[in-house]
């Protein structure tokens, strides 16, 4: 899956929580959140339109929150982990470097409950 093929999905299926999601449209779309983000918070530092820029980094931030969390559940049942797995973040440092692990490591090959194996 591509970068813009895997930006688009994620809009496409932002309301859902109950499918699978590949490592590639994940990571693609924490890159697009990265560049996007990043983007706005620099121009927000420009002197006389900063503060524009700032507000709508907290939009896109808003409207970016459900995308994100459908996206990483969806990995997340991609990887055989029920979405209670988001809660392992509660841990400090283990419970991120548990997660992160997680959102890294290879789909299950086979079909889970969640779902047949995602194209790649």
């Amino acid at each position: 899956m591509l970068f813009i093929e895997s930006v688009k999905n994620v809009f496409l299926k932002w309301k859902d929580f109950s499918t699978r999601s590949s490592r590639a449209e994940y990571w693609y779309w924490c890159l697009f959140h990265f560049l996007i983000s990043t983007s706005f918070f620099i121009l927000a530092k420009l002197p006389s339109v900063g503060a524009l820029f700032l507000n709508l980094a907290w939009v896109v931030g808003f409207l970016v929150f459900v995308p994100s969390l459908s996206v990483t559940v969806r990995r997340l049942h991609d990887t055989g982990i029920s979405a209670w797995g988001l809660l392992i973040n509660l841990l400090p440092i283990l419970g991120n470097l548990i997660f992160l692990y997680w959102m890294i490591k290879k789909s299950e090959a086979k079909d889970n409950y969640w779902g047949k194996v995602p194209a790649k």
